[in-house]
């Protein structure tokens, strides 16, 4: 079967072969280096951290080798950075909560896009801006459809005279 596939395709199972097992001598290789260095760290690396680290050590400033001001700045300026991390990673999420929230406002303010909930709005909007010293006069429609000026009314805002008000503009 290895040469009509060689035939073929032009692909060697014994090269093949040959090629894996050198690959998988490397890695083995590889492998071996690790477990020693790994045994190194355990052994001999980490007794010499935990004893630098020791709280009375740490404890008098005054005497503080630059390694140690130098490892201070490190864990600072790396506490900064993951913080500065988090809120881009953040970011994205908070963005779509807000405008999540926007559009809910929206909804509430108004409910659905009809004619009157629009009017509403609008008549909304015009009395927030409204000046505050603004004196309104009232209208009753006559018979005619004109409208006439009513000398009875003192200036409060209410729907009927804002409904006189659309009519003329």
């Amino acid at each position: 079967m290895g040469e009509s596939v060689k035939k073929e395709t032009g692909f060697d199972f014994d090269e093949a072969n040959v090629k894996v097992s050198e690959l998988v001598g490397r890695v083995k290789g590889e492998l071996k280096k690790g477990e020693s260095e790994l045994t190194r760290f355990r052994t001999e690396l980490v007794p010499e951290i935990v004893e630098w680290n020791r709280w009375e050590l740490w404890k008098d400033v005054k005497n503080w080798e630059p390694k140690r001001i130098g490892t201070s700045f490190c864990v600072f300026a790396v506490i900064l950075s993951c913080q500065r991390i988090y809120v881009a990673i953040r970011a994205p999420y908070l963005n779509r909560q807000r405008k999540e929230l926007t559009e809910a406002y929206m909804e509430a303010l108004i409910p659905e896009p009809s004619p009157s909930n629009i009017r509403k709005f609008k008549k909304s909007v015009w009395r927030k801006t409204a000046p505050k010293g603004l004196k309104l006069k009232k209208f009753i429609e006559g018979p005619d459809g004109t409208l006439i000026h009513d000398n009875s009314y003192v200036g409060k805002m209410h729907g009927l005279m804002i409904q006189s008000l659309h009519r003329i503009l």
